[in-house]
């Protein structure tokens, strides 16, 4: 049984890695590109980690100096426990030799099709037409729903809930990219300190439209907090759900509530 401590931290060091890799996209595809990621052999693993312990280091050495001892954690939970990950990893050879036996670093994305029918198993879904998804799922026994199957494909074109499913969506995106920049800081008062010194900047009309979206989230969430489950980062989920914890909407102003008080 793996201990709550150690998936939180394989959460932070997956966040770090993910938020490093986003920003240096370059760099990390000429990395992944340069040993055949994911086909890695054995004996080029500890040239691969030695390669991002290099990276690492050359980022670290053109910051500027830490503000504070805050910003200073911050830095040695991303960048020296990355480096220390990847020095332990070099030395992990057996664990890792199943890198080279996979032919893509995702397969395909059929799983992903299936989270929210095994959840909402009394649901019926309904997902845009995909034709390479549905025939891994019809033949993929692990896959197959067979009588139980509570989901169905059809052409968006014709199908108008579909449509605004995809409009929904795109606004989700944004807003949890938004939640995301909310976080440079990890504490959940600076969090809400941001979000204030946010939604003060906004006009009439983002801050109607603001209005909206977090009534509807808080009553989503309200209702059953699965609904939110999604492939978004831990920090990403975090961050809603303290947001929606704290805040409290009324027909013209957002409240926060901190502890019993309101702001």
């Amino acid at each position: 049984m793996i201990s709550e401590e150690i998936k939180g931290l394989e959460h932070m060091h997956g966040y770090n890695l993910y938020k490093l890799m986003s920003n240096n996209i370059g760099k990390a595809c000429e990395i992944l590109t340069k040993y055949d990621y994911p086909k890695i052999k054995k004996e080029i693993l500890t040239d691969f980690c030695e390669d991002w312990i290099s990276f690492l280091k050359h980022l670290k050495s053109n910051l500027s100096s830490p503000k504070d001892k805050f910003e200073e954690l911050v830095r040695i939970i991303t960048y020296d426990e990355l480096s220390k990950l990847f020095d332990e990893t070099k030395n992990a050879g057996d664990f890792f030799a199943e890198l080279d036996k996979n032919e893509y670093i995702v397969k395909d994305y059929s799983n992903y099709y299936l989270i929210k029918p095994n959840i909402f198993l009394n649901s019926f879904h309904i997902f845009d037409e995909e034709t390479e998804i549905e025939k891994l799922i019809n033949t993929t026994s692990n896959l197959n729903f067979r009588e139980n199957r509570n989901f169905t494909f059809k052409d968006s074109l014709e199908e108008e809930f579909i449509q605004i499913s995809d409009v929904v969506v795109g606004l989700l995106g944004r807003f949890f990219t938004y939640v995301e920049e909310l976080n440079s800081e990890l504490a959940n008062s600076k969090i809400t300190q941001k979000l204030i010194a946010s939604i003060i900047k906004f006009d009439n009309t983002q801050k109607g439209n603001f209005l909206l979206l977090i009534k509807i989230l808080k009553k989503s969430y309200d209702k059953n907090k699965l609904f939110f489950y999604s492939e978004n980062t831990f920090v990403q989920k975090n961050n809603l759900d303290f947001i929606l914890s704290i805040i409290d909407i009324t027909d013209k102003i957002v409240k926060f509530k901190v502890g019993n008080s309101q702001r």
